[in-house]
C-alpha cells in the first residue's frame, strides 16, 4: 500500500482528497460575465467556461463616487440570489446613504424577506457575528439548505455534486469599515489607519475559509482615493498594477490580495440617455475587469446605467454590440451587421427585445461570437449553450 493510500484509508476528514468542484453565479450583465469568464480545467482532462462570479469568494467593485458601484453590487446580489427559495443578501449600509425603497426598486422586489438591508450591525464584529450565524444554520440544516450543481461543474461526472444555497453580504463600503471599538473622536493619522488596515486584514483571513465551505459571497464597494506621499522622493508601493498614478484603495492590500475579482467602474458620458431617444434617462459607464481567475485582465465592457432601474442588462447588450461596431444604419433604421432585414429604433431596442422573440434571438446570434471572442473559446458548444438561455429576457 502507497502512502497516499494509506493515508486516505484512515482518512475520515477527506484531508487527502482533492477537490476542484466549483459553481458561478451570473451578474445580470451578460458582458461582464464573458469579460470575467474563464475556461476552467477540470479532472480528465476537461474544461468547461466558468462566466460570472465564482461561489465563496470576495469580489471588489471599485470607482469614483457617482458611477453605480453600490447599485452593481445589489443588482449583482440579487440575480445570483434570486432563482433560490432560501438564498439571501444583506446589504451593510455602513456609510448610512442606503434606502431600501430604492433597493427594491433596482432588484425589482417589494417586501422579499431575502433582501436584508442593515443599518445598524455593520461593524467587523457584527458582521463576522452575521457570518457565523448563518453557516452555523447552513450546518444545522445540512441537505436542507443545498441544491445539486449543473452536472458539467462535477469533478466526478457519475457523482452528483451538491453545495449550500449561495448567501450574498455587501459591505457599503470599505473605507468605512471599522471595529466596534474605534474610538469615534480619535484623529486619523497613519496609526490609526494602519491599525484599522491590520483589522480589515484580519476580517479578511477569518471570513475565508468560511465564506468557501459555506458558499457566502462577500461584495465589496470601495473608494478610489488620491494618493498621498510623506515622501515625495520615495512614492509608496502601487496596490495594483492597473491603478493609475496618483489613486489609491483605502485599508492596504490584504482586500486586494484576497478578491477573487476586481471590477472598476467608470461613468464616461453623462446624460448620454435621454426620453426622447432612449425611452430612459441614465448614463453609459464601462466596468473593467482589473482582477480575474482567467489568464488576462484589462477587459472593458461598455453598460448602460438606466436612472430608473439602474445597470439594464438589455441596453448593455446595445452597447456592447456597439462597442463591437455591429451597429450600422441610421435612427430609426438601425440594424445589426448581417442581420440587416431586422431594422430597429434605438428607443424601441429595450422592448423590442423583451416581446419579439425573433429580434432577441437575431440580436444574441450577433453578438456572440464576440462574447465568445473574450471568453477564448469561440463556438464552443458550453458557451453556446449558455447564450441561449430566454430567461436572460426581463
Amino acid at each position: 500500500m502507497t502512502l497516499v493510500e494509506a493515508l486516505r484509508a484512515k482518512d475520515k476528514k477527506h484531508l487527502f482528497d482533492s477537490n476542484d468542484n466549483f459553481v458561478v453565479y451570473s451578474t445580470g450583465l451578460l458582458p461582464l460575465d464573458f469579460a470575467n469568464g474563464f475556461m476552467a480545467p477540470l479532472s480528465g482532462g476537461r474544461k468547461v467556461p466558468a462566466m460570472g462570479i465564482m461561489g465563496g469568494t470576495f469580489t471588489t467593485i471599485i470607482g469614483v463616487s457617482g458611477t453605480g458601484k453600490t447599485t452593481l453590487a445589489d443588482q449583482i446580489a440579487w440575480n445570483i440570489i434570486r432563482p433560490f427559495e432560501n438564498g439571501l443578501m444583506i446589504h451593510f449600509d455602513i456609510e448610512k446613504t442606503a434606502l431600501k425603497a430604492r433597493l427594491d426598486q433596482i432588484t425589482g422586489t417589494h417586501e422579499d424577506p431575502r433582501v436584508i438591508l442593515n443599518k445598524d450591525n455593520v461593524s467587523i464584529e457584527d458582521v463576522l457575528d452575521t457570518l457565523d450565524a448563518v453557516c452555523e444554520m447552513k450546518e444545522a440544516g445540512g441537505d436542507e439548505y443545498k441544491y445539486v450543481i449543473d452536472k458539467k461543474y462535477w469533478a466526478n461526472p457519475d457523482k452528483p455534486t451538491k453545495v449550500y444555497v449561495p448567501t450574498v453580504f455587501i459591505l457599503d463600503s470599505l473605507a468605512t469599515f471599522n471595529s466596534r471599538n474605534r474610538k469615534e473622536d480619535e484623529l486619523e493619522g497613519q496609526t490609526s489607519a494602519g491599525r484599522e488596515a491590520g483589522q480589515i486584514g484580519q476580517f479578511y483571513s477569518k471570513c475565508l475559509n468560511k465564506m468557501s465551505k459555506y458558499n457566502v459571497i462577500i461584495l465589496v464597494v470601495n473608494h478610489i482615493r488620491a494618493k498621498i506621499d510623506i515622501n515625495p522622493y520615495q512614492p509608496s508601493q502601487m496596490q495594483h498594477m492597473m491603478l493609475k498614478p496618483g489613486e489609491t484603495l483605502p485599508r492596504g492590500f490584504t482586500p486586494v490580495y484576497l478578491s477573487q475579482n476586481i471590477f472598476r467602474v467608470n461613468g464616461t458620458k453623462g446624460n448620454i440617455y435621454t426620453m426622447e431617444e432612449n425611452g430612459f434617462e441614465g448614463f453609459k459607464a464601462n466596468i473593467q475587469v482589473m482582477k480575474t481567475k482567467t489568464a488576462f485582465i484589462g477587459s472593458t465592457v461598455n453598460v448602460c446605467f438606466n436612472s430608473e432601474i439602474g445597470f439594464d442588462p438589455i441596453y448593455t447588450l446595445y452597447e456592447f454590440a456597439d462597442q463591437a461596431g455591429l451597429i450600422s444604419g441610421r435612427n430609426p433604421n438601425l440594424f445589426l451587421k448581417g442581420f440587416d432585414t431586422f431594422k430597429f429604433n434605438r428607443k424601441d431596442f429595450r422592448r423590442r427585445y423583451i416581446d419579439d422573440p425573433d429580434f432577441r434571438h437575431m440580436v444574441m446570434d450577433a453578438i456572440s461570437p464576440y462574447l465568445e471572442m473574450m471568453l477564448g473559446s469561440k463556438n464552443g458548444e458550453e458557451s453556446a449553450q449558455y447564450l441561449s438561455i430566454d430567461s436572460f429576457k426581463e
